[in-house]
């Protein structure tokens, strides 16, 4: 029951997720502050994006009936979505260094190397989930910091800042604070 209600908890977390990151970097790309917006809306874009597939996945596995994909899917899709919380933890702990959300985000890969780790040792071998996992992970995140490719950077930064323009009107937030 409680996997089934999740479907509609990540729909909202989904919506209200895309719903702010876009809004905040509109205000962002608008008026050239916080530089946070512009350096990671796109890393916090592709963390929502690679947690939704992997959840996704995760259901097509469990209506299959495939449980053991299923299981490792799910320690995937989580793993991903923690990294919003370890940037939190990080900035909590030693205050905004440009490397803060780009440590907090790819430092949950550890628990998808710990899954890996622990399948290694229960089974004698890995589970190619978290070797997909991992491999989404580093390839599409890495390639939206800034410190590799301003190029995606912006082109993803227009594309949440022309979608905050059409959708602001259903958020209004407070103005962000710099860190």
């Amino acid at each position: 029951m409680l996997g089934r209600l999740s479907v509609v908890l990540i729909i909202l977390m989904t919506l209200t997720g895309i719903l702010v990151l876009s809004v905040r970097v509109e205000e962002a790309v608008r008026v050239g502050e916080p530089r946070v917006w512009l350096m990671y809306g796109p890393l916090i874009l592709s963390n929502l994006v690679l947690f939704i597939a992997f959840y996704a996945a995760s259901l097509r596995m469990a209506l299959t009936k495939r449980m053991q994909a299923h299981k490792r899917l799910m320690i995937v899709a989580s793993a991903i979505g923690l990294g919003a919380g370890f940037f939190r933890l990080i900035f909590f702990l030693s205050g905004f260094h440009p490397l803060s959300l780009p440590t907090g985000t790819l430092a949950c890969s550890l628990f998808i190397v710990i899954g890996a780790a622990y399948d290694r040792f229960t089974r004698g071998s890995v589970h190619p989930v978290y070797w997909i996992g991992l491999a989404a992970l580093f390839v599409v995140e890495i390639s939206l910091l800034p410190q590799f490719s301003e190029a995606n950077v912006a082109w993803v930064n227009q594309w949440l800042a022309a979608l905050g323009e059409q959708i602001g009107f259903l958020y209004q937030p407070e103005p962000t604070v710099e860190f």
